[in-house]
């Protein structure tokens, strides 16, 4: 670990391999989004002990920072894979490890190997019919849609479908013709 404002160390680890309750434990404070991450070897909670005031808990959150990217560091160095992630929940963190008050946690490192993309499932019926994304192009959502190409404004969703003042407005600037 590097240097840290004033000599404190105020980062904390709690580390959880796949497998053992402690992984399980961060895996439950993840939110829906970074569910994904329960596939790496470990999941790393990282938290910041603020200290006494203010000055040194604006400090603290800095060394966290760097202490995260250094991690990051040291993994791809070893050819692993390490993603930091603040989408957690950090009061089940903190009612799962009982972190102390003055204790803040910032985020969840996972860290762990690449997987092999040949023998990952396909996320939906629509990844395998327009690639490896899974997303469907415009032309695509729009014939799902039951449109054809003369009535793609119809299937415009309503936040994108354009104004009738702002053509007018262009008429309106217009020069008119003789």
């Amino acid at each position: 670990m590097g240097r840290h404002v004033g000599h404190r160390q105020p980062v904390r680890f709690i580390v959880g391999m796949r497998g053992d309750e402690t992984f399980d434990k961060i895996s439950a404070a993840l939110k829906k989004g970074n569910r994904y991450a329960t596939a790496a070897g470990a999941l790393v909670l990282v938290s910041a002990d603020e200290g006494p005031d203010e000055r040194t808990a604006v400090y603290a959150a800095v060394d966290v920072g760097a202490t995260i990217a250094q991690l990051t560091i040291e993994a791809v160095s070893r050819e692993l894979v390490a993603h930091p992630m603040a989408g957690f929940i950090p009061d089940t963190a903190r009612d799962a490890f009982a972190i102390p008050d003055g204790v803040r946690p910032v985020a969840v490192v996972a860290v762990g190997s690449l997987g092999d993309y040949t023998e990952a499932r396909p996320r939906s019926s629509s990844a395998t019919r327009s690639g490896a994304s899974g997303c469907l192009s415009r032309r695509s959502r729009l014939r799902a849609a039951g449109a054809s190409r003369f009535s793609r404004r119809a299937a415009r969703p309503r936040s994108r479908r354009r104004s009738p003042h702002r053509n007018r407005l262009r008429r309106c600037r217009r020069p008119r013709r003789a």
